[in-house]
């Protein structure tokens, strides 16, 4: 394609390409001026849905008018060949510039404001980017962002539209149930192909401060299925401790796992974050700092240095101790919530959990709540016999209890793979105790990688490694009935 000319349009070098198309930097012949020109592969023309998409990432993108969004200037056809004409912005992509320390604070919340900003504008006008990474995001050498690629953009259903314009009333491309995006930028509704809003771009936003502030992806995995089911799952790391526990804050709420718990606007979001910047600017939000020490006599360095040793041994010994602490002892007892399966198939609903509970009750050190006291439980709490053990209702049957932890578990599916999660959590903090997490590579695989996540997560729980392998038998050889679905 290069020195090709397409319509008045005189590509010169390639920028870019991704699952969407091919960038190239262009000279407007006309306008002369040089733009960003996106090219549909020829391969992909024949995609109907692909082409389609591709035309509405322009039609998006032009109904934006923001400093901080990319000015699309004209889509159209020329023999064969599919484009839309961009803005050409020179510069480097935020994912360039994090590299592998992160931003300084300052600077993160410079940045961060802006694509809020973007953001906002765009929520406004009923459009969802979902596809937000630091890779769609440029920032020129004057520090200006600009917020790129809406080619996965979804116009949500409150979206205003002015008489007579059907510019932006077509159907949204992608249909509930399809995953589209970034894995490791999705939200978990995103994830799991639920109906999206605003607020699934303030989870990727999330993701990508937090990446700006540290230097890495809040949820790194070793595959694709691994890192859906740490979004669905999972919290990532917390920031460094350096990092103002206000800041914190705002990360968390953005990547909580419930949309109604995060921001709800990301106007809102703006504003705390332009709050943290003013503080930081004044002085008043500071990274945590070492007092000076005072200079001291020679005379007294002797003691110092014995006193420090005393302090070192003490904290040897209590950092010891807190290794060597077991989240569990023989004593406590667990409940057991149902799984959470977001597969689609309905084969797992009760076999995963009965399969986890025959493998637990082979443990001499973990003890789970009967089945009986758990319906004598649920009719208390105003709930039928058998209800379902979501989450919220195993933790207030395990309170009502006196039982220590719950234990949740989920399974995750991504084409012929399959992720099983396993996590235990303390009843009355909601602090995790213990998590487990392994991959099955088919349907056939996912009650040996039950019975893996398992055994790690008894080890993680206390109980000791000879008592691990000693009672541990595969659920492969297990007799139950229900199990034999999975074993075919």
């Amino acid at each position: 394609m290069i020195g090709r000319t397409i319509s008045h349009y005189e590509i010169t070098e390639k920028l870019g390409e991704g699952g969407m198309g091919v960038v190239y930097k262009a000279r407007d012949s006309r306008l002369k001026r040089f733009v960003a020109l996106k090219v549909l592969p020829p391969e992909k023309v024949t995609d109907p849905q692909r082409k389609q998409r591709f035309v509405w990432e322009a039609r998006s993108a032009s109904a934006l008018n923001h400093p901080n969004i990319v000015t699309v200037y004209d889509i159209d056809e020329s023999d064969g060949v599919d484009f839309i004409a961009m803005e050409y912005v020179e510069g480097r992509t935020l994912g360039e510039l994090i590299g592998r320390t992160g931003l300084k604070l300052n600077e993160a919340l410079k940045y961060a404001i802006q694509i809020a900003d973007a953001l906002a504008t765009a929520h406004a006008a009923g459009i969802v980017h979902r596809d937000l990474k630091p890779g769609n995001v440029m920032v020129t050498a004057e520090d200006r962002v600009k917020v790129l690629d809406f080619g996965l953009a979804k116009l949500t259903e409150t979206a205003p539209v002015s008489p007579g314009d059907s510019t932006l009333t077509e159907k949204p491309l992608t249909e509930v149930g399809l995953i589209v995006g970034t894995p490791s930028y999705m939200s978990p509704e995103q994830a799991e192909g639920k109906k999206l809003d605003a607020r699934s771009d303030i989870f990727s936003f999330g993701s990508v401060l937090y990446e700006m502030l540290t230097g890495r992806r809040a949820f790194r995995q070793d595959s694709t299925a691994l890192i859906l089911a740490a979004i669905l799952h999972l919290e990532p790391p917390p920031l460094p401790a350096e990092m103002p526990q206000e800041l914190e804050r705002v990360v968390a709420r953005c990547l909580r796992k419930y949309p109604a718990q995060r921001y709800q606007h990301m106007d809102d979001l703006k504003v705390a974050l332009e709050e943290l910047k003013e503080e930081s600017d004044s002085g008043k939000l500071t990274a945590a700092q070492v007092p000076a020490r005072p200079r001291r006599r020679r005379l007294l360095r002797p003691a110092l240095a014995a006193a420090a040793l005393l302090v070192l041994a003490a904290g040897s010994v209590f950092l010891w101790q807190r290794v060597h602490t077991k989240p569990l002892t023989d004593k406590d007892v667990l409940v057991l919530a149902d799984f959470t399966n977001t597969t689609g198939d309905s084969v797992f609903d009760d076999t995963l959990k009965l399969g986890l509970s025959v493998q637990l009750e082979q443990s001499p050190f973990l003890k789970l709540v009967s089945e009986r006291t758990v319906n004598d439980t649920l009719k208390l709490m105003g709930h039928p016999a058998g209800d379902r053990l979501t989450p919220e209702v195993t933790r207030e049957v395990c309170q009502r209890t006196s039982s220590k932890a719950m234990l949740a578990g989920s399974i995750v599916g991504l084409g012929s793979q399959y992720v099983i999660g396993l996590k235990a959590v303390n009843c009355d903090t909601g602090d995790v105790l213990a998590e487990a997490q392994e991959q099955a590579a088919g349907k056939e695989a996912v009650l040996k990688a039950l019975d893996a996540a398992a055994v790690r997560l008894r080890s993680k729980l206390g109980e000791s490694l000879s008592s691990v392998e000693k009672y541990a038998t595969p659920l492969r050889e297990a007799t139950t009935p229900s199990l034999e679905a999975l074993k075919a």
